[in-house]
């Protein structure tokens, strides 16, 4: 799993602009509502369609998301339903630290920005 969880954080790295968001709370809302979205779309879930333009852009990107990432890691497809779970919380929870947590960017925390 942890070279999975690996692949799947690089590709994002490599690829994902919405990641780099200005602000601390716009990053960490981003990677949480995308990989959110990403996982209903990855098990079937997608329960609600989206309401807000905020819903339907981490739709849309996650949709994207997935689509790449089922053609560029066939894997993934193999995996039952807690393992793709499992391994997208991975790297949300690793996105979260390494772009919110630990980013030296003194800009991220303005609180007039």
């Amino acid at each position: 799993m942890k070279d999975r969880v690996e692949e799947l954080y690089s590709y994002i790295q490599s690829r994902c602009l919405w990641q780099f968001f200005p602000r601390e709370w716009d990053r960490k809302a981003n990677i949480e509502g995308i990989l959110g979205r990403a996982i209903e779309i990855l098990t079937g879930r997608e329960h609600q369609a989206p309401e807000t333009l905020l819903d339907r852009y981490y739709y849309v990107e996650a949709k994207a998301l997935v689509t790449d990432i089922k053609n560029w890691f066939p894997w993934l497809n193999e995996l039952d339903e807690e393992e793709k779970i499992a391994i997208i919380e991975e790297v949300k929870k690793r996105l979260i630290k390494v772009m919110v947590v630990e980013s030296i960017n003194p800009e991220l925390r303005l609180s007039g920005y």
